[in-house]
Parts: structure tokens; sequence; C-alpha cells
């Protein structure tokens, strides 16, 4: 089950990053750095901090459940930290470049951003059909985050 698994979410990584990449690549074309320097009209106190840093952390939660499959990887000492230094890279290039995209390709201010953005600007950007396409992604991501967490609680039910 476990390479199965295994499988199965890299598939799923792939399905939800594309539409990702596509935004990245077709907004680089349209990109005004200028607007990276827009500053919030209160400056950094504007910046929702909680918000922010509640975000970062999200986005690196659970990886501390990866452990438990350690056992299960040829060479963990060598394996391991690479595949963690790689997860690492992944997750933050797959957040920052589509927000320097969003926030450099887009005329929509970030005091208007909300949940769903990304599609908005994916459709506003690319197309109604990246919108769509970023939707889809978000369905699949939100399984393959439910099979990694079904797998890591069912192993360590079973190593218990």
């Amino acid at each position: 089950g476990l390479e199965i698994v295994g499988w199965s979410t890299t598939l799923i990584c792939i399905l939800s990053l594309m539409p990702f990449v596509v935004f990245c690549v077709v907004g680089a074309t349209k990109l005004d750095p200028s607007r990276w320097l827009v500053m919030p009209e209160d400056g950094l106190k504007g910046v929702d901090w909680k918000l922010f840093l509640n975000t970062f952390f999200w986005n690196i939660n659970y990886w501390e459940s990866a452990a438990c499959y350690s056992g299960e990887v040829i060479n963990p000492g060598y394996t391991y930290p690479r595949g963690m230094a790689l997860a690492l890279l992944l997750v933050t290039f797959a957040t920052l470049l589509p927000v320097l995209v969003g926030t450099g390709a887009s005329s929509l201010p970030a005091s208007e951003w909300r949940d769903g953005s990304f599609t908005r600007l994916a459709q506003e950007i690319v197309g109604p059909w990246l919108g769509y396409w970023m939707i889809f992604a978000s369905a699949i991501s939100n399984i393959g985050m439910f099979e990694a967490e079904m797998s890591s609680d069912s192993w360590q039910v079973e190593s218990s």
C-alpha cells in the first residue's frame, strides 16, 4: 500500500502544481516589477504578520509525519535529508513564485486578495480556463493531503 500511496501522491503533486507553472510562465510575460514595491497604506504596519506567519507554518505542517516512512527508505541517512531539502525548495518556490507573478502581473491590489484570489488572478492574467484548472487542482490537492495524512496515521497505528 505504501508504494501506491507514494506514486499517487507524486502524481497528485504534479497535477496540482501544473496550473501554477502555467500561471507563472504566462504571467512572467506580463510582469511589471514596480508593482512588487507597492507598500500597504500603513507601510509594514499594514501587513498582517500573524496571518503571514500562520500561512508560512501551515505550509510546513505535518513535515514531521514523513519520519514515519524513513525506515522504508533505502539509505535513509542520505535520502531522507535530501528529500526534505528538495521538499523545502519545492514548497518555497511553489509559494513564492505565484505570489510574485500575481502581484507583478495583475492590477488587483494586495488589499483585495482573499481566499480564491489565485483563481481570479489566473482568469485575469491567463484566461478563464486556467481559473477552472486551479479549482480542480485545489480539489486534487486536498485529496492528496487527506491520503498522506491517513497513510501516516495508519503507519503510526500499525507500528505501535
